[in-house]
């Protein structure tokens, strides 16, 4: 079994009740990582929602998750003919640790109109960073990857000096490259969550590096993503006031936008 799948068994106890647990496999530090958990909890919900796929999901982090045993506590909000809403609670030792509000129904509409004005990132294979030569630590979650990064954007995590405003300042905040699973796994719904979680925040390019908490995490599901490599590009606008937002997109191999997601965290200090 993929470590990914392992990690997010679980069983259920009674109808909208379910008991799994944790593993260290996904630390960042000592932390559990806040797309696995979004991914994990989204599993529990799927079980209440046979046939549907997630639309949306949110994540709202109430304190930071350890290892072992989590219960999960599913309620169906409102079921629709063309969509149902679920919210889950995410408990350890009694306690909420995690809020998910999500969205199920029909992922691709028949008839609906297509257009868009976004496109794949470009991504350079000249110069380009392997997480293992990033300066930054190795949490113990990036064993389940395999990470590239496009030199232009991310060549300041082995050390590079980025490009700078006239002020000084570094003038963006951007990672773009690809991520898959290293055991092999093909990418999927369910782990999206996971892959819009699962890079170094872009934001350490113009703040102290350091754990950056997430407070809010949003994933917009928009396609079934083919095997492969994922594309992803993640953005930050804004650092102010201890906190920081980030946007991302995750594109299949196909060239299909499988996934959009923003957050807000606690910024570094």
């Amino acid at each position: 079994m993929y470590a990914f799948d392992a990690d997010r068994r679980l069983t259920r106890v009674e109808p909208g009740r379910y008991a799994g647990g944790i593993s260290a496999r996904w630390d960042i530090g000592t932390i559990p990582n806040g797309g696995f958990v979004l991914a994990l909890g989204l599993g529990a919900v799927q079980e209440e929602a046979p046939g549907l796929a997630p639309l949306t999901v949110t994540g709202h982090y109430l304190r930071p998750f350890g290892h072992g045993a989590l219960e999960v506590a599913v309620e169906r909000i409102k079921e629709g003919k063309r969509f149902s809403t679920f919210a889950a609670r995410m408990l350890q030792g009694g306690r909420e640790h995690l809020r998910l509000l999500a969205t199920f129904g029909q992922l691709d509409l028949p008839g609906a109109p297509r257009w868009q004005d976004l496109a794949p990132p470009e991504i350079s294979t000249a110069g380009e960073v392997r997480i293992a030569e990033s300066r930054l630590p190795a949490p113990p979650m990036t064993q389940n990857f395999e990470v590239v990064i496009d030199a232009e954007t991310g060549g300041w995590l082995r050390g590079d000096p980025p490009s700078l405003r006239a002020d000084g300042t570094p003038s963006r905040a951007e990672l773009s490259g690809r991520i898959r699973f290293a055991d092999g796994r093909a990418p999927d719904l369910a782990s999206l969550s996971l892959f819009a979680d699962a890079v170094p925040p872009p934001a350490l390019v113009v703040a102290r590096a350091g754990w950056v908490p997430t407070l809010e995490l949003t994933v917009h599901h928009r396609a079934v993503p083919v095997p492969g490599w994922l594309r992803f590009v993640f953005r930050t606008h804004l650092v102010q006031g201890g906190y920081l937002e980030e946007d991302g997109e995750l594109w299949d191999e196909a060239g299909t936008l499988v996934a959009m997601s923003r957050q807000l965290a606690l910024s570094p200090t």
